[in-house]
């Protein structure tokens, strides 16, 4: 049997049949969803290492768990309130946090895979932006024709940052050494001499936070750079600070919450999406209302995958998961 270095067994990560994270996505049942009849997977990823500002970005996916429990279910597309009840929330990989990060990046990739092999749609909740190589390296091995959408307000190419070549500063730089089919950066509005010269190389097509103010013409040349099968990587500092304040190297200038939800529209209505992340919330008890955007984020994103994909059906997967959701919450 194989082990990942630092002698994690792969196959005993997480066991989704005895371990329930403490609040569910939505709705603290999710964490008892049935996995075999759900949709989608959110994993909690609290991994923090590297942050160099402000820190605290392994408290997001609690906060951003409890937050979601006041977000409003209704579905505009699917015009029900149902789809949370296809939604699993898995354990917290957190029992790995004292690893090396190689090792810990190959758990949460090893477990990607698991719920990938089961057909779900996995939607990984951090911790800082390191993570993000493990999640893309999994959905690259089942998408070789991948596209990459980076919303994010830094570039994140430095081959190392503090000595560290798993950097959250970094992340970018490995995502490109495992030759991406192509990556699209949006909202940059910090980036070094070294991540310049990358820029104008073209091995990643950047649109610049200055180019997304006037009007939203740049979301159709967004979409244009990218193939049928997208992943997207979600750093909440490419809002602007209004919107999400509470990050761990907040920007000047970013996007506004319209501006996202439109380019994710028309995005999921073009491509097919076949997995997120979103990383670097940096919770703050004066500013409780940046995690509530992030879990608000969340649940439309995977609304908007799941209707304009045809992975969900209200009358068909309702049926199915009945059992799933008790009237009343278990004690």
């Amino acid at each position: 049997m194989n082990h990942i270095p630092g002698g994690v067994n792969p196959d005993q990560i997480t066991d989704d049949s005895k371990i329930s994270p403490k609040n569910g996505f939505l709705d603290p049942r999710t964490a008892k969803t049935d996995i075999s009849v759900s949709r989608v997977v959110v994993l909690p990823a609290p991994f923090e290492r590297t942050t160099s500002f402000l820190k605290g970005t392994s408290k997001a996916p609690e906060a951003i768990l409890s937050a979601s429990h006041q977000v409003e279910l209704y579905d505009p597309i699917s015009k029900s309130e149902t789809i949370a009840q296809v939604i699993h929330t898995a354990s917290p990989l957190d029992n790995f946090s004292e690893l090396p990060t190689s090792s810990y990046l190959d758990c949460l990739r090893k477990e990607t895979l698991r719920y990938l092999g089961m057909n779900k749609l996995v939607a990984i909740i951090g911790g800082e932006h390191t993570i993000s190589l493990a999640s893309w390296q999994a959905y690259q091995q089942r998408f070789p024709k991948l596209g990459l959408l980076q919303l994010d307000a830094h570039a994140d190419l430095r081959n190392s940052y503090e000595g560290n070549r798993y950097s959250h500063a970094s992340v970018m730089r490995r995502i490109l050494e495992t030759e991406p089919y192509q990556v699209t950066a949006v909202g940059i509005r910090s980036f070094c001499q070294e991540e310049a010269e990358i820029y104008a190389k073209g091995s990643v097509t950047l649109f610049e936070g200055r180019q997304l103010v006037n009007g939203n013409s740049w979301i159709d040349r967004v979409i244009d750079t990218l193939p049928e099968h997208v992943y997207i990587t979600i750093d909440v500092d490419v809002f602007d600070p209004s919107v999400v304040p509470a990050v761990g190297t907040p920007e000047p200038g970013g996007l506004s919450w319209w501006q996202m939800i439109e380019l994710l529209e028309r995005l999921t209505a073009s491509r097919r999406v076949v997995g997120f992340d979103l990383v670097e919330l940096c919770p703050s008890d004066t500013l409780a209302y940046a995690e509530f955007s992030c879990a608000k984020l969340i649940y439309l994103l995977i609304c908007m995958i799941l209707c304009r994909s045809g992975l969900y059906l209200p009358n068909r997967d309702v049926k199915k998961n009945k059992k799933a959701h008790p009237k009343k919450l278990e004690k």
